[in-house]
């Protein structure tokens, strides 16, 4: 059978340090609040994900739609304003829109509602530091395939396992599709949600402004810095140039991916989140991600970074949804890399720390990152070997062995 197998040591209360082990078997921006109206009378309108009732039929949600929109445009209701964006379908019932305050109160006394959430801002969770001497940076590899330490300066995937016929959808900044790393197999999706968002002049087709998705990529997929050699990368940009972006756009991200993967089936697919927030509002976000779970693909993401400040993985999202894998950050020597955050919604930790990956910045070079984001990308390349291996198992199942 092929099994992931766990070596670990307690260095911290409730936290193990796992070694995966393979065995047979221009920069954007993303305002959520706008001011719109005349000089004399100016009308704020904040960016809100709403959610209807599972069981809502479509007439509902198209009529409540209508009577937004026309209302927005009458010139009797100037403090009733209603920009509606993304319509949801797979991932939720329900849509994205920017509304007064007015029009957050004519949807909430809508009967068929059941979520009004105000959009928050979500971050990539890593440091970035340039080494002169790569050294001893491509040590996170070589940890994977052994239980223990020391390092034996060698990352043998077993039964030859590279990852083909799997797909991996990564929600970030963007990939560096032409960098020599990926091969030709980074891809862009038909999709970009900040493409979509902002309506710049430009798309950005998916491609990385800022170097995060790129690096994050390569631990995944890259020819030689990758888990999984061969899978096939599809870029999901919900992350600016500035690294930055909201809940709405990892929903909108979410949906994406469910309505592509159906033109894709019956491979299998991984989706990988290195991405954090402050937990606040997340009903909706946490909708999303379990109905991805629930179409068959594991969602990997990050504890999250404290930068200094302990502090627990519950407290932010999406680390803190249960079926989700969520994973920490380990050093060299097998301790948590000081700035992960810990706690009880972390199922594994995996180096994190000086690790080598690709660069948006040209074609062939690398740089260095340390943090959670680095982590989560090593765990999602084994979910990529194990479903290439066992391609029937459940999303579940693969969090489960992993």
């Amino acid at each position: 059978s092929f099994l992931l197998n766990k070596g670990y040591m307690s260095v911290l209360p409730k936290v193990r340090f796992f070694a995966i082990v393979v065995f047979c078997c221009p920069n954007p921006s993303l305002p959520t609040t706008h001011s719109q109206g005349s000089s004399s009378q100016q009308h704020e309108i904040r960016a809100y994900i709403v959610a209807l009732k599972a069981n809502t039929p479509p007439g509902i949600k198209e009529n409540l739609l209508e009577e937004l929109r026309s209302r927005d445009a009458s010139i009797s209701e100037p403090l009733f304003l209603a920009k509606i964006g993304r319509i949801l379908q797979l991932t939720l019932n329900g849509f994205i829109a920017n509304l007064s305050d007015t029009a957050v109160r004519h949807v909430k006394s809508n009967l068929a509602v059941q979520t009004v959430e105000e959009d928050q801002t979500v971050r990539a969770g890593h440091t970035v530091r340039n080494y002169s001497n790569q050294g001893d940076t491509y040590w996170g590899l070589d940890r994977l395939d052994q239980l223990n330490l020391p390092l034996d300066q060698l990352y043998r995937p077993s039964c030859n396992l590279t990852g083909r016929g799997v797909d991996v959808y990564v929600l970030d900044s963007g990939i560096n599709y032409s960098h020599a790393e990926f091969e030709g197999r980074a891809m862009y999706p038909g999709f970009d949600p900040v493409d979509q968002r902002t309506g710049l002049g430009f798309p950005f087709l998916g491609w990385d402004c800022h170097g995060h998705g790129t690096h994050v990529s390569s631990i995944i997929g890259g020819k030689t810095l990758g888990v999984a050699s061969n899978c096939t990368l599809f870029s999901v940009r919900v992350l600016t140039c500035a690294n930055e972006g909201t809940v709405s756009l990892l929903i909108e991200g979410l949906e994406g991916v469910l309505e592509h993967h159906q033109s894709r089936k019956p491979r299998r697919a991984v989706v990988n989140i290195s991405i954090f927030g402050r937990r606040t509002q997340d009903r909706c976000l946490r909708t999303a991600i379990l109905q991805v779970i629930r179409s068959g693909i594991p969602v990997v993401t990050i504890a999250g970074n404290g930068f200094g400040m302990t502090g627990s993985a519950c407290w932010h999202l999406p680390a803190y949804i249960k079926k989700a894998i969520t994973v920490g950050a380990s050093r060299m020597d097998d301790q948590v890399w000081p700035g992960s955050y810990i706690g009880s919604c972390i199922q594994l930790m995996a180096p994190g720390e000086r690790i080598w990956g690709a660069t948006n910045q040209d074609n062939i070079g690398g740089t260095t990152r340390s943090g959670t984001s680095m982590a989560a990308p090593f765990v999602a390349g084994a979910a990529v070997l194990l479903l290439e291996r066992c391609p029937n198992l459940s999303a579940h199942r693969v969090g489960r062995i992993i």
